[in-house]
């Protein structure tokens, strides 16, 4: 490493010495994946993966170690400039002379002041990323033996990502807090129905616009046959809301999970009824905009102002809804599918997240419409899934669910913490 070489010279040495000039990444990325996934499993470990990785892991002029996002200037580059900054700043705050020095909690302190200075979420994820790079760099330029860890357990400072707009969430007090104000309940607008629906079925605002009494449906037999596949899950009530044409031209038919969902597409059927309204009448009848505009001075009569200027709007609640359904389904597929298998913690809540997570994903139409087969697919898109559900909850909330699935609680919080960590 060099005795009298600065820190950011090392880490900048051990980049150029991983570099691969015109390096064929793809006959070797299928087996960084296969690694990378093997470690978020928690079927190796953290050595394990740097141990085998370094082996075969190289820096190409336009790599894509944070999944193939394109930028102006070239992976070389980009990651010479992060290990110059990295390293003065880790030289600067700690007085470390060797890369081999660098540990954990430092670079994780790194993560932790770049976010309090205002970084963003989605630069703090690539900032992880580069980190691993560089770990992964000093092992294959330096030796094993020198014992580079720094990389272990680094994650995303959980406070930054509830501060992006897209992945805020309308919290349930202030939900209630709304539909129960004066201005809400003395509000004739029809938009008033829309974020009540929004809640209850985590809708998106363009979809609310083009809502009709039609989509709403008491008995399954009344799905139209062409719709049948695109059946998210049963409801124990029997009452479905259709969802047509959404993003990307999908439909799905989202179940009625609770009574109040179910009583909720109740009295809109009756209404309907009542009142003699055809099927093919909106029920909202505005365009998203103004169902965004009155949701937005709901939020500032009831001096959640907040929200406003961080720039949330219907979609929290979307967000709301998608982490709930999120939690419920983990712990109906650990307690029925994992509890009882014999695998490592870390695996089954892994595996768990990801059969919970999917399952989400298809009820928020999310999936890849790509050769018409959107009711065959079983993944779901984990970028979608941790901003949606991941992101969206504390470490904490997902430990307590699984706490009622009698696993201890501070178990259940290191290792759910271990797992956030590797997945970002």
């Amino acid at each position: 490493m060099g005795r009298n070489r600065p820190l950011h010279h090392q880490l900048k040495y051990a980049v150029m010495q991983s570099y691969r000039h015109r390096g064929q990444r793809r006959q070797f990325k299928q087996q960084w994946q296969e690694l990378d996934k093997a470690y978020e499993r928690g079927d190796i470990t953290f050595e394990e993966w740097l141990k085998e990785k370094s082996k075969i892991w190289f820096v190409a002029s336009r790599g894509d170690f944070w999944r193939g996002n394109r930028h102006k200037e070239g992976y070389l580059d980009s990651l010479i400039k992060f290990a110059n900054n990295f390293g003065r700043w880790i030289q600067s705050e700690f007085k470390v002379k060797r890369a081999c020095d660098i540990t954990p909690e430092m670079a994780q302190l790194f993560l932790e002041c770049k976010a309090k200075e205002g970084v963003r979420a989605t630069t703090l994820k690539k900032y992880v990323s580069m980190i691993k790079a560089l770990n992964l760099a000093c092992a294959k330029t330096y030796g094993l033996k020198w014992n580079f860890k720094f990389a272990k357990g680094i994650y995303v400072p959980q406070h930054a990502l509830q501060q992006e707009a897209r992945t805020i969430r309308i919290e349930p007090k202030d939900y209630e807090r709304v539909i129960n104000s004066e201005y809400f309940q003395k509000s004739k607008s029809k938009a008033k129905i829309g974020i009540i629906l929004a809640r209850h079925f985590a809708l998106r605002v363009n979809e609310i616009a083009k809502l009709k009494y039609g989509d709403v449906v008491l008995d399954e037999r009344a799905i139209p046959d062409s719709l049948q596949r695109f059946m998210v899950g049963k409801s124990p009530y029997n009452a479905y809301l259709i969802i047509r044409n959404s993003k990307h031209g999908l439909h799905r038919v989202i179940p009625a999970h609770t009574e109040k969902e179910y009583e909720l597409l109740k009295s809109i059927k009756e209404h309907q009824i009542k009142n003699n309204i055809l099927d093919d009448v909106e029920i909202v009848g505005l365009d998203k905009d103004s169902v965004n505009t009155f949701f937005r001075r709901c939020l500032k009569a009831c001096g959640l102002v907040d929200y406003v200027e961080k720039g949330v709007n219907i979609h929290g609640l979307r967000k709301l809804r998608a982490s709930e359904l999120f939690l419920e389904k983990l712990k109906e597929i650990y307690t029925n599918v994992y509890a009882g298998k014999n695998m490592p913690l870390k695996k089954k809540i892994y595996l768990s997240f990801k059969k919970a997570g999917a399952y989400v994903d298809k009820y928020l139409g999310h999936e890849n419409k790509s050769k018409g087969k959107q009711h065959l697919k079983r993944e779901g898109r984990w970028d979608l899934i941790k901003k949606y559900q991941l992101d969206v909850l504390k470490a904490e909330d997902i430990a307590i669910a699984l706490s009622e699935c009698r696993l201890d609680y501070k178990t259940a919080l290191e290792t759910v913490k271990e797992v956030l960590t590797d997945l970002n």
